[in-house]
């Protein structure tokens, strides 16, 4: 409080009229608990031109392990640092191709599918003009994790990360042990065959350290590969194996591996679009 005060005062005695009577009226009245509630919802903030606290699921354990659930946000709310819509949620538009969103020190450039007049989904929470006042001044700490859900979700709604690669594919859903990889990838077709419930997905370089983790044991894998590039990978629940489609002199240990899991030779061919 002490910090955040003196932050304020300086900022108003350097230039009378920096911080509006509500801002400076709402500090006044804030406590200990309220002040550090605030800056624990600042841990969750972007730079997206203003910071910009993105709170998508608030019942995700990625708040809830860090001190942010439905009922600290309704209370933020209530004093006047933002404004929480439980359900319908906010979204920033105007983006043009092409936007970076900064948190920490990492600089995320989002790409989106038209040139122009683009829609970002920002989640269930904003900043009030004095919670914005009081952002700039949280010494608040960097999530772990953060960066990769906050990307999960974009790349959702088609958003890609231009920083990382984007690989293809598709996913058998009874080859899962853990279904909730679903909720993280961008699922762009669904259908059946027979019992097999299968996903044609797009996901980030990064998540696939957890696919391959969230594969079950048994004759399963996956590939993905990089659209318009050579490049495939092969994952299995143990492994994953880098090959190029051209080129079947790189697929010999990727279908080795997969025959010692018992999948048929004829079943390790990697078709790409």
């Amino acid at each position: 409080m002490q910090s955040l005060w003196s932050a304020i005062l300086a900022g108003e005695a350097n230039r009378p009229g920096t911080y509006s009577k509500r801002t400076l009226h709402l500090m006044a009245s804030l406590d200990k608990k309220d002040a550090v509630l605030f800056t624990k919802l600042c841990s969750f903030a972007c730079m997206i031109s203003t910071p910009t606290p993105l709170i998508f699921d608030s019942q995700n354990e990625i708040y809830t392990n860090n001190g942010i659930n439905f009922s600290s946000l309704k209370h933020l709310d209530a004093i006047g640092l933002i404004s929480f819509e439980s359900f319908s949620g906010y979204v920033r538009k105007g983006f043009d191709k092409n936007v970076n969103v900064v948190y920490g020190s990492k600089v995320i450039t989002l790409e989106f599918s038209n040139d122009e007049k683009n829609d970002l989904n920002i989640g269930h929470a904003m900043f009030t003009d004095a919670g914005l006042q009081l952002a700039q001044f949280c010494q608040s700490k960097i999530i772990s994790g953060f960066e990769e859900y906050v990307m999960s979700e974009w790349i959702k709604t088609g958003i890609k990360n231009a920083n990382r690669v984007m690989y293809k594919g598709t996913i058998i859903e009874n080859s899962l042990n853990n279904k909730d990889i679903l909720k993280k990838v961008r699922i762009n077709k669904t259908w059946k065959d027979g019992d097999w419930i299968l996903h044609s997905i797009s996901l980030d370089e990064d998540q696939i350290p957890e696919l391959s983790n969230s594969l079950d044991n048994g004759p399963w894998y996956i590939h993905l590969w990089y659209q318009g590039k050579d490049d495939v990978k092969v994952i299995y629940k143990d492994k994953v194996f880098d090959i190029k489609f051209s080129d079947k002199s790189t697929w010999t240990d990727a279908v080795e591996h997969g025959k010692t899991l018992g999948i048929p030779e004829e079943q390790l061919d990697f078709p790409i679009d």
